[in-house]
């Protein structure tokens, strides 16, 4: 029977969370909720949920949520690609090509702006033969906060403790760069989804308002990893960034369990690469592909020293 391209409809969704957890090892239960509450929402009723079918079997399944972005005061209807699982017996037969390539077409009904992903190594060459364009990568950044943390407990409640604050809406007002947006409906959708813990550090610079978001990841179960990876601000400038990062890292510092801090940066991102270079964070050899099709005539939104965005920006944060 042959494969058609379709939309995603109810009946299907059993077969492609059964396909998501064999492939990653997932509690079924635990993933259909996260299944729902991420795509169920009102907010994402315009998400574009594509799947591949021979007959009535799943042979993949690929989603497009909405992921808006503002730019000099105008949201974008931008959507992210991901979520994507292909049936192993159909391997082998450009499933996730055809996928990608059924949303260049249709982009126009669905009213689609810009299409943005951040995909991993094998999936990235597909994106360039759709048109998608590389125009940036997010490069990885480190700086060490305390070499001893190994002597010292890892004590979640003390990082609650001193990063205690709650996100805050509404408080981005940079129009001259292309940043997440940080509506009320958009951070109570993705607030939702969550998995895993974030904390919240808001410095005041100059009386101005800069939020941090990062989060604890724990590597080779020894080195205790604090990643900044939501920026929120009132102003976009390196010195009020650079003295509100350094306020940060002196919060941190309190933290004794933690061994490093690491921020993912777009490098053409002039302001933030200063404020990097201020605060001595060095440049390791980790990347993250962040590619894009843009179906506006605004140029903006594919240059590359336009875009301000983090490990936050990733639908995995």
């Amino acid at each position: 029977m042959e494969i058609k391209t379709t939309f995603y409809e109810d009946w299907m969704k059993d077969q492609i969370i059964d396909l998501i957890c064999e492939q990653y090892g997932y509690d079924k239960n635990e993933y259909i909720n996260q299944f729902s509450n991420f795509y169920e929402p009102d907010f994402q009723k315009s998400a574009i949920k594509v799947v591949l079918l021979d007959g009535k079997k799943v042979a993949g399944f690929m989603g497009f949520f909405y992921w808006p972005y503002k730019y000099n005061g105008k949201t974008y209807r931008s959507y992210q690609a991901g979520n994507v699982i292909v049936d192993p017996n159909y391997r082998g037969q450009q499933i996730f090509h055809k996928m990608v390539e059924f949303m260049g077409k249709i982009h126009k009904e669905r009213g689609v702006d810009l299409l943005m992903g951040f995909p991993v190594d094998v999936a990235f060459n597909t994106y360039i033969r759709n048109g998608w364009v590389n125009i940036f990568n997010l490069h990885w950044y480190l700086k060490i906060n305390n070499p001893f943390s190994i002597l010292f407990p890892l004590n979640k409640k003390r990082i609650e403790q001193i990063l205690n604050e709650k996100k805050i809406r509404n408080i981005n007002q940079v129009s001259n760069l292309i940043t997440l947006d940080d509506s009320d409906e958009f951070i109570s959708w993705r607030e939702g989804y969550y998995k895993s813990k974030k904390y919240y550090y808001t410095v005041t610079c100059n009386n101005l308002k800069v939020q941090f978001g990062l989060k604890l990841n724990v590597r080779k179960k020894i080195i205790n990893e604090l990643i900044i990876g939501e920026i929120s601000t009132e102003n976009y400038s390196v010195e009020n960034l650079t003295l509100a990062v350094k306020l940060l890292l002196k919060k941190i510092k309190k933290i004794r369990a933690i061994t490093i801090v690491s921020f993912a940066i777009n490098s053409h991102d002039e302001v933030m690469t200063q404020v990097i270079n201020n605060v001595n964070f060095r440049k390791i050899d980790k990347k993250i592909f962040f590619v894009a099709k843009n179906f506006t005539n605004e140029d903006a939104l594919i240059d590359n020293s336009k875009w301000s965005i983090f490990r936050g920006d990733l639908d995995t944060w």
